[in-house]
């Protein structure tokens, strides 16, 4: 596309740059493309590839919305015949995008699909073995940005369920703010890790706000947190079959009663699958409104 080129490469689309960017008209942008494309030995899709990229730097420099993915992305990507431009160009986009977006995750969802098919035709024509490394780790790149962006809506938008007081919605949000940032530090990303992260932060949120004299969270309080994180560590379980809330939460419970507040948490979240780390009450299902009315009750 050549915005992804070597910047010693040459670009024959750098001298139209000025043109590309000021021209917003689709159908005369498809006409240079479709005439311009062939003479410059160029697959076709690249000059509107092009001038999209410029024109989204020009929105993001002063300051502008960018436009839907629908009315932008999706109609250039459609002219590119190449399954890898395609990934590379919506890969690049969702870039651009504000984090969290559904702007971005269309982007992503596009780059994913057109990834793995670009990887699919890598394998097929018996290429070069750093060639089908290089189209697999970008699948696998694009499938995790995609997977944790996704899951960090589903999480955002389990408030909307709950008719939560600003309070409750003011500790939730932090305690995202919290996760999201100890997960974007994490190499893998994995919906145990976002689980487990939920569990963490949501236990110490609940825990220093409840002994904060000046927040003094009292026990229906402690309740309503309580199962505003557990839907929300419900519906990734629902959402992957591998997940069960109950074997991290029973793994960070050892752990804790084996260390203590001060030890580390353990990263090792495939232990939870360890059929070593099953118990006779596995399949019990998390309840956090019956554990909370043994304390209530205390």
């Amino acid at each position: 596309i050549g915005s992804f080129a070597p910047s010693n490469a040459f670009d024959s689309l750098a001298p139209l740059h000025a043109v590309l960017e000021s021209m917003h008209s689709s159908e005369v942008l498809g006409a240079l493309d479709i005439s311009l494309c062939p003479l410059l030995q160029l697959p076709t899709g690249y000059i509107l590839s092009r001038s999209l990229i410029l024109r989204l730097n020009k929105l993001i420099n002063v300051g502008e919305d960018l436009p839907p993915f629908e009315d932008i992305i999706a109609p250039v990507a459609k002219k590119l015949a190449n399954s890898g431009d395609k990934a590379d160009l919506a890969l690049w986009c969702s870039q651009q995008y504000s984090t969290g977006s559904n702007d971005q995750l269309k982007c992503l969802d596009l780059a994913y699909t057109n990834a793995t098919l670009a990887s699919d035709e890598v394998e097929s024509l018996g290429n070069r073995s750093d060639e089908e490394r290089d189209a697999l780790e970008r699948v696998q790149q694009i499938d995790a940005a995609r997977a944790g962006l996704s899951d960090k809506i589903l999480v955002e938008e389990v408030l909307s369920r709950h008719d939560a007081n600003t309070k409750m919605k003011s500790l939730y949000n932090d305690l995202l703010r919290k996760v999201h940032t100890t997960i974007s530090g994490n190499v893998k990303y994995s919906p145990e890790l976002l689980v487990r992260e939920l569990l963490v932060h949501g236990s110490l949120t609940a825990a220093l706000s409840a002994l904060d004299k000046w927040d003094n969270l009292s026990t229906p309080g402690f309740r309503s947190l309580a199962t505003i994180v557990h839907d929300a560590c419900q519906l990734l379980a629902d959402k992957y079959s591998h997940v069960s809330v109950g074997k991290i939460a029973r793994h960070l419970m050892r752990q804790w009663l084996a260390h203590g507040d001060d030890s580390k948490i353990s990263d090792d979240i495939d232990f939870c699958n360890n059929p070593e780390c099953l118990e006779t009450n596995e399949e019990e299902p998390m309840n956090a409104s019956a554990r909370l009315e043994d304390i209530e009750e205390t």
